[in-house]
């Protein structure tokens, strides 16, 4: 495995060593605003790179017609996983599903009457974890979790799995109903979560909409970095939302 820099070489050393697992062979791109990075993963999947920067990366790993999706928090995170997936899950096989599961195709026949069911179950389990570190944190008497911090904690882990979360949004859109249903009630989940957390820490400003703004905040960023727009930086928008929502901290609460 070898260790890739950017080209050209910025001045300075590059102090974030990361370690991207994905296909072998596949070309790895990572992104912060105009600054990019490209290599290619070794036979075994494992791509290293060293980040001059701080702040959230996007990665894509392309190989063939396939692509994966991922950001990472630097210096915080030090590696990421990014399956190889077709732009449409339906030209994924269940063989490749069952492959990169370790499982057999009767077993996902068993247990899942669609590719759509398998992903949401996923991503379910994603964002049962994610419910249960998001109150974790928010229980840490060691954290600064201030309203700020908060808001910085959810958008950064709600665009960890924006490529889960395009494909499920996208079946919704087609027509999958039940699909649309199970999105709809996570969403609420997640936004009742959220608005107390915010109103244990705030009163400056409605908790309901402070929350509805993040989710759609975060929405957008899912949609900007799948279009790879250069344009628009992730981690720049994130740390001016940290900046600004630092006033609504009053002096008397957490």
């Amino acid at each position: 495995m070898s260790t890739v820099y950017a080209s050209p070489i910025w001045l300075g050393r590059p102090h974030c060593p990361v370690i991207v697992t994905t296909g072998a062979g596949a070309v790895v791109t990572a992104a912060l605003g105009s600054l990019t990075l490209t290599a290619t993963a070794d036979a075994n999947g494992l791509c290293a790179m060293k980040l001059p920067r701080r702040g959230r990366w996007s990665f894509t790993a392309v190989l063939g017609g396939k692509r994966g999706f991922g950001t990472l928090a630097v210096p915080g995170q030090r590696s990421l996983s990014l399956p190889l997936y077709s732009t449409t899950l339906a030209e994924n096989s269940w063989a490749e599903i069952a492959a990169a599961a370790g499982v057999s195709k009767g077993t996902l026949y068993y247990y899942y009457k669609n590719k759509t069911d398998i992903l949401f179950d996923l991503t379910n389990r994603y964002l049962d974890r994610q419910w249960d570190e998001l109150i974790a944190w928010t229980e840490n008497k060691d954290k600064d979790t201030s309203v700020h911090r908060l808001v910085k904690y959810v958008v950064e882990r709600n665009t960890a799995s924006a490529g889960m979360r395009l494909h499920l949004i996208h079946a919704a859109m087609l027509g999958d109903e039940a699909l649309r249903a199970k999105l709809i009630d996570r969403y609420a989940a997640f936004e009742r979560l959220i608005a107390e957390k915010i109103a244990e820490r705030t009163d400056v400003v409605s908790a309901d909409y402070l929350t509805q703004l993040i989710l759609l905040a975060s929405d957008g960023m899912i949609v900007q970095e799948a279009l790879r727009n250069d344009n628009f930086d992730a981690a720049a928008f994130v740390r001016q939302s940290e900046a600004y929502l630092r006033v609504l901290r009053p002096a008397d609460r957490i």
